[in-house]
């Protein structure tokens, strides 16, 4: 029985992707304290697309560390922060980036005050190609 648990299990290893980026340790202690509470197994589990989100997330998370608003506004709108980037990232990294979001938005504002939270993504494209 134990025998077949591990032929399983290897098979459902190597059926697994390559991730479309390099995470680090810090990026899966990250991942780990996240909303979803993923694993390095579970990551390499999910499926292609969602790992390009995880992966795009914790480019973004790199990418807007120690930048102001203003900066971030420069290359990116608020619509390259996606609600749903809070599966991959730590609570205090969402509250970081949701903080980010609204300031960029508001940054962006229209003529008539009206914040672009729906605004087109920007620096994803700038990121992407650091994605596999």
């Amino acid at each position: 029985m134990r025998s077949i648990l591990i032929a399983m299990l290897a098979a459902w290893a190597s059926s697994a992707q390559a991730l479309p980026c390099v995470l680090t340790e810090a990026d899966y202690a990250s991942i780990a304290q996240a909303h979803l509470h993923y694993n390095k197994a579970a990551i390499g589990a999910l499926p292609p697309r969602d790992q390009r989100e995880l992966c795009r997330a914790r480019l973004l998370i790199e990418f807007a560390k120690g930048k102001t608003a203003e900066q971030i506004a420069q290359n990116c709108t608020a619509g390259d922060i996606p609600i749903d980037f809070n599966r991959y990232i730590s609570s205090a990294e969402w509250e970081s980036l949701k903080n980010l979001r609204s300031a960029v938005a508001e940054i962006m504002a229209d003529a008539s005050g009206t914040a672009k939270i729906d605004a087109p993504p920007r620096c994803t494209a700038k990121l992407g190609p650091q994605l596999r």
